[in-house]
């Protein structure tokens, strides 16, 4: 068992639920199978947001780095602060963030989405390196003088993973940084969603894709709530 990392819910003892049993000599084949069809010297970023999705992020990037990964990356800045108190020293990336969790980032890189999202954090001191986040299709945030809690696609534009959702007119997304991590349900009900926004199609691991209706906008410092209506 040296080389396994035994992941248990909080509540199995009192509910009886199952129990994960990770193999971290398949996540060090993983990463050294990605290597071998990478051009020599290609950095290996390994991806441990949401607890490495349930497997554990502290002894997934660590099997990761063994095998020969030399970045991290999380979705939340304390996912980063985690990793670091946990001793691991290789460069991490984090994209979601606000002006406080700034302060503690001094040696976490950070990605920014948009003009107004780069300035809040170049005012900050204690970042150093920024990475732009370019939107390569899935319209979700990336690179644009939009607010970065709001994007405007256009008609036929196809948003999230797999373009379940194509647009069918010019419209506007906002992305709520919550998803199936945080225990939202991917078959989120979008009609408890109205008449404030037209659709609630995406659910993804760390974010969820919203449909402003047509008279209504929003601003990256906008509060969301969100309710269990089971």
């Amino acid at each position: 068992m040296t080389d396994m990392n035994l992941v248990q819910s909080p509540a199995r003892h009192c509910l009886g639920l199952a129990e994960a049993v990770i193999d971290l000599s398949a996540i060090r084949d993983n990463v050294r199978t990605i290597q071998q069809r990478l051009a020599p010297g290609t950095e290996v970023l390994a991806v441990v947001k949401a607890d490495a999705f349930g497997h554990g992020a502290v002894q997934v990037a660590r099997a990761a780095i063994e095998a020969g990964a030399t970045w991290l990356g999380v979705a939340r800045a304390d996912e980063a602060l985690r990793l670091r108190a946990a001793g691991l020293t290789v460069p991490i990336l984090t994209w979601l963030y606000d002006a406080t969790d700034l302060m503690w980032l001094s040696d976490v890189d950070v990605s920014v989405s948009t003009v107004a999202e780069l300035h809040q954090v170049i005012s900050a001191p204690t970042v150093r390196d920024v990475h732009l986040k370019l939107d390569t299709g899935l319209h979700r945030g990336g690179s644009s003088p939009d607010q970065w809690i709001e994007r405007r696609i256009r008609r036929g534009d196809g948003v999230s993973y797999g373009h379940d959702h194509v647009a069918p007119r010019d419209t506007t997304i906002a992305l709520i940084p919550l998803g199936y991590a945080d225990g939202i349900p991917r078959v989120a009900e979008p009609e408890a969603q109205k008449p404030r926004l037209d659709f609630a199609r995406e659910v993804c691991t760390n974010c969820r894709a919203l449909e402003l209706s047509r008279d209504r906008s929003c601003l990256s410092c906008d509060r969301q709530h969100c309710f269990d209506l089971q």
